[in-house]
């Protein structure tokens, strides 16, 4: 009995620190109202950050704090005469430290849910409903079988869904190795270590 309770009170604590799953909102950098711009004769630079848990992804935003990154929508502009190579052309500082980007599957690994974790749901399958009529008589119903995988099997199938569709966007708006034509506005998510909101700055090298 006492093994029952401490697992149960194990399950409970995983659970509530947890939760259930959480779906993927997408960021859509186009959409974005940016808040913050640094413009020079050569580049139109805005960006935003915070923009994981302004669009409802809390699950993901939790995690960019805890990890220290930061995912940061941009949006740039080639004011020059030349086509501009990215990042290859570009030098983005925030405050006064160089930024090293980090690769999508990179940020991806760091800031998914996880799905195993969902798997502590099966632990409701040996769970009975006990009801009793007027005579007294009590009727025991095996709820657990279809409770815990049931639960299990949402959580698991929402959390990986949702990691899917957070792994796309960061490929879909990945700005690595993308050239950025005369006149051209191109938007996108960055990622880099961070654990504050230092202001970015975006300016061409050797400029």
């Amino acid at each position: 009995m006492k093994h029952f309770l401490l697992l149960l009170s194990l399950f409970a604590g995983t659970l509530f620190s947890t939760g259930c799953a959480s779906s993927y909102h997408s960021t859509h950098p186009p959409s974005n109202y940016f808040n913050s711009t640094e413009n020079t004769d050569e580049l139109a630079f805005s960006y935003r950050y915070d923009v994981l848990r302004e669009k409802g992804n809390k699950k993901y935003a939790k995690k960019e704090d805890k990890k220290g990154l930061r995912v940061v929508a941009v949006k740039i502009t080639n004011n020059t005469e030349r086509p501009l190579f990215f990042p290859e052309d570009f030098e983005i500082t925030s405050g006064h430290q160089s930024v090293y980007l980090l690769e999508p599957d990179y940020i991806h690994s760091k800031l998914k849910q996880g799905v195993p974790i969902y798997l502590l749901y099966l632990l409701l399958t040996p769970m009975k409903l006990y009801t009793s009529n007027n005579t007294g008589d009590v009727t025991t119903t095996e709820i657990g079988y279809v409770l815990g995988p049931g639960i299990t099997a949402l959580n698991m199938g929402m959390a990986a869904n949702a990691n899917n569709k957070f792994k796309r966007e960061l490929l879909e708006y990945n700005l690595a190795n993308q050239v950025i034509e005369v006149g051209e506005t191109v938007y996108g998510i960055i990622g880099f270590q961070s654990i504050g909101y230092a202001p970015l700055k975006l300016k061409l090298k050797n400029e």
